[in-house]
């Protein structure tokens, strides 16, 4: 009998928990840069040199999205059955047909045979454009790990866009942020400490590098965050910002589901703004006649224009 049986979400666990290892190194090397642009002057042969030094950590965070997505595409078939992920017969364990055996002694299918049997037992079909995406970072995975090619190069938006496509493509209901916000919190050193306004401040910078790096459809694509459109100031990040950095102005008006409730949403907390009790939120016209906002602060600021509104006492 087999034991140990794992469930598809623990597959999808440790598939973010790849694709998140993957993210942060690049976003080191990214703020890293941009701390150093934004406080000294770089001859363009010293910018060369640091992705040059960098490349080795890109070429590996390819690799960890490669790993993170045969691990979300085994959690997709686990779903149907964890069985289907066991090799033939053949392969199994010695004296497995006497024994209790763990799941984990039980070779499983090949990485490369994963897309095929995703596609044969799920309720949907990966497209050819993913498919080939993935097939391209196998070999990637495979070139860096077992040989020492000077001629692989990555570049950082090439890893955070395979992040992306593989949430994009093989998500479980959650968008990328959330997973990634989710991820941070909890951290070793959450343990230890509140990361509460660590967490936020993360995620302003990295919002900011994401506009700078990906055109206004791709954010809109993989995030939901409308570049082109008016955006709020969140009274949580606003107070992280104060304390860690980033610019607390993420948060954006979105309907729910069926597209009829609308609330103010922060794409940095990743939460309703309006249902979280620690902060007060007034649903009130802002009195700048130009400006159409709906929502103030406490202190009568508005969160849109920042106009001072006398609220009535």
């Amino acid at each position: 009998m087999i034991i140990d049986i794992p469930k598809s979400g623990e597959f999808f666990t440790a598939g973010w928990r790849f694709l998140n290892y993957a993210w942060s190194q690049t976003m080191d090397l990214l703020i890293d840069l941009r701390i150093q642009e934004n406080e000294f002057q770089h001859e363009p042969r010293d910018i060369q040199d640091f992705w040059e030094l960098g490349r080795p950590k890109l070429i590996t965070s390819l690799a960890l999205v490669q790993q993170g997505i045969e691990l979300l595409l085994k959690g997709r078939i686990a779903e149907v059955s964890p069985y289907l992920l066991i090799s033939e017969p053949k392969n199994y364990p010695s004296k497995c047909d006497r024994n209790d055996a763990s799941f984990s002694e039980f070779r499983t299918i090949d990485a490369q045979d994963l897309i095929k049997v995703y596609d044969t037992v799920t309720g949907t079909r990966l497209s050819g454009i993913f498919k080939e995406k993935v097939n391209e970072l196998r070999k990637h995975r495979n070139t860096a790990f077992h040989s020492v090619s000077k001629s692989l190069t990555v570049e950082a938006s090439q890893v955070l866009l395979a992040v992306f496509e593989a949430v994009e493509n093989l998500n479980n209901g959650k968008r990328w942020l959330e997973i990634h916000k989710d991820f941070l919190e909890n951290s070793p050193i959450s343990l230890l400490t509140c990361l509460e306004h660590e967490v936020r401040s993360q995620m302003m910078i990295e919002m900011e590098i994401l506009i700078e790096q990906f055109t206004p459809e791709d954010i809109e694509k993989y995030t939901g965050f409308r570049v082109q459109e008016s955006s709020y100031r969140c009274p949580l990040c606003e107070y992280a910002a104060r304390k860690r950095g980033g610019k607390p102005n993420f948060a954006q008006i979105i309907a729910d589901d069926i597209g009829n409730t609308k609330s103010l949403y922060c794409f940095c907390c990743c939460e309703n703004l309006e249902a979280i009790e620690d902060i007060e939120i007034i649903k009130v016209k802002c009195q700048d006649p130009n400006c159409d906002s709906t929502f103030v602060g406490i202190d009568g600021v508005c969160l849109l224009c920042g106009y001072e509104n006398e609220l009535d006492d």
